[in-house]
């Protein structure tokens, strides 16, 4: 983790010396000028959904998954990093009742499969998905204003019924994406 650039002096021949502090207390993460340690937690403020769903209209196999498109948004002075973390099955029972497939749609960098044959798979765990710009469309310090939508993603799930079922199957999951906060680069490449 960087930390800020600061200013030293020596003491030589004294037996003391002063060191000025700057406390902030309810810091602004949403200020690109905090003095907040670059890749520090502390940059973290996304607004992501609360609950999602897919589902498919036809019990036929082959029936597509598909589902309604939710949006990310990073309210941060800092750029944020999008992992995908996992999924559980909320059932105690982890089998499969159908077979299906479902992957996440819409990131840039990743939209890895997270249920095949029914079951929840581990495979794409901590997979980077998407970097979102800060809060004003920027990936570095010296970037002028990107797209005003660049610290927003829209997603949705995508999938298969494998085989036909014979009547509606619910099956619910939690899903958990990891953030972190991106430090500010020179360079940039459009997420």
């Amino acid at each position: 983790m960087a930390l800020p650039a600061y200013a030293e002096q020596n003491i030589i021949g004294e037996d003391s010396g002063e060191i000025k502090i700057n406390g902030t207390l309810g810091i602004d993460n949403t200020d690109e000028g905090a003095t907040i340690v670059e890749e520090d937690d502390a940059w973290i403020n996304v607004t992501l959904p609360l609950e999602t769903i897919f589902y498919s209209a036809s019990p036929n196999a082959g029936a597509p998954i598909t589902s309604p498109d939710y949006t990310i948004t990073n309210n941060s002075g800092r750029p944020v990093d999008i992992f995908f973390k996992g999924i559980a099955k909320d059932d105690p029972d982890p089998s499969a009742q159908a077979e299906y497939e479902v992957a996440l749609n819409g990131f840039a960098k990743g939209n890895p499969k997270i249920i095949e044959d029914g079951l929840v798979t581990s495979e794409n765990n901590g997979v980077l998905i998407h970097t979102l710009a800060n809060k004003n469309g920027k990936l570095g310090k010296n970037d002028q204003d990107l797209q005003p939508t660049a610290n927003t993603v829209a997603f949705r799930y995508v999938g298969e019924v494998m085989d036909a079922v014979d009547s509606t199957i619910t099956e619910n999951y939690t899903m958990t994406l990891e953030f972190k906060a991106v430090s500010w680069v020179e360079e940039t490449e459009t997420p």
